[in-house]
């Protein structure tokens, strides 16, 4: 875990803040109060102070019951400012739901979203808001970067978050600060020119159900089941093992073979390995071996290079 903050319109102490255990800063671009944006001499000093970035945008605390069209104009402001900024068109950016959103509300949000996905990319849209926000956008899959704030969230987080917001306005290095914490090592950070991708941590090679079903590869999260993707096979790997390869949203997936549709599990394994210079996720039978893997009750061992998987383990229902 990483320590972090967020803040608008305070000044700070970069040094400080990185004196006092912080290695992220995030910061507005695009939408809003010029007073509260990311500027070039800013961006140098948290770079210095040995800080990364990850860019945030908020227009106004409910501008995202605004729909497709808010969603657009926030969206483009938000790219056009990070772009100036220097920052690669692959940087994530967490637009702000800053509001405790509710069922009759969601459609706009979500229509908000896909239109700030329009100007940012699928990929690169991320979401600040309550759990319900973070479950909903998953569901409904409008977002791929979940920055969850504790409030209006009862003491619960979504099993997905890349960042989460714990304590608010919080004096430290000369400011006021938002304390935040990232769960994964890759949460959108942007570094300094040439500096390197974080490459998965042990911590990031969590497992999760997949199920292929009709042609279909579906995510379950811990709360909902969401498509991410069809099966189009791509070739057959020969070995102990080794099934069917897909491609699945531009990534490949290694399948062990299987009798029928059916919940898998998948790890993250060997996360410097490529594919035709696509890295790879690998999808799971339990059923199978693997040599130096624990046996699973009733025979077998799971393909796993990162952990056994219990014999009690058994998939979600699929929806």
């Amino acid at each position: 875990m990483v320590e972090g903050v967020d803040y608008a319109f305070t000044v700070v102490d970069e040094r400080a803040l990185y004196a006092a255990g912080k290695r992220f800063a995030m910061r507005y671009v695009g939408p809003g109060s010029d007073s509260k944006h990311l500027h070039a001499a800013e961006r140098d000093r948290i770079w210095a102070a040995g800080l990364s970035i990850v860019l945030l945008s908020e227009g106004t605390a409910q501008g995202a019951l605004g729909g497709t069209t808010a969603g657009a104009r926030d969206g483009l402001l938000a790219r056009q400012a990070a772009t100036a900024l220097g920052a690669p068109a692959s940087t994530p950016i967490y637009p702000a739901v800053d509001f405790d959103v509710t069922v009759s509300q969601w459609p706009l949000v979500a229509d908000y979203l896909r239109g700030y996905a329009g100007q940012v990319g699928g990929d690169q849209t991320g979401i600040y808001g309550s759990i319900r926000a973070m479950q909903w956008a998953a569901r409904d899959h409008v977002a791929a970067w979940y920055f969850q704030t504790y409030a209006w969230s009862g003491g619960a987080w979504f099993a997905g978050n890349h960042v989460e917001q714990y304590h608010n306005g919080v004096s430290q290095a000369g400011g006021t600060v938002d304390l935040c914490r990232a769960k994964v090592a890759a949460y959108g950070q942007w570094g300094p020119p040439g500096a390197p991708t974080p490459a998965p941590s042990e911590a990031d090679m969590r497992s999760v159900w997949y199920l292929r079903s009709a042609g279909r590869v579906l995510r379950y999260d811990g709360t909902f089941w969401v498509q991410v993707g069809t099966c189009t096979v791509a070739g057959v790997m020969d070995g102990p093992a080794l099934g069917d390869i897909y491609t699945v949203g531009g990534r490949w997936l290694e399948t062990a073979s299987m009798a029928g549709d059916g919940p898998l599990r998948m790890d993250i394994r060997n996360p410097g390995l490529h594919m035709n210079a696509e890295p790879y996720l690998s999808l799971i039978d339990v059923g199978d071996t693997a040599p130096g893997v624990p046996a699973l009750s009733g025979g077998g061992a799971a393909v796993d290079h990162t952990h056994a998987i219990p014999a009690s383990t058994t998939g979600p229902a699929a929806p």
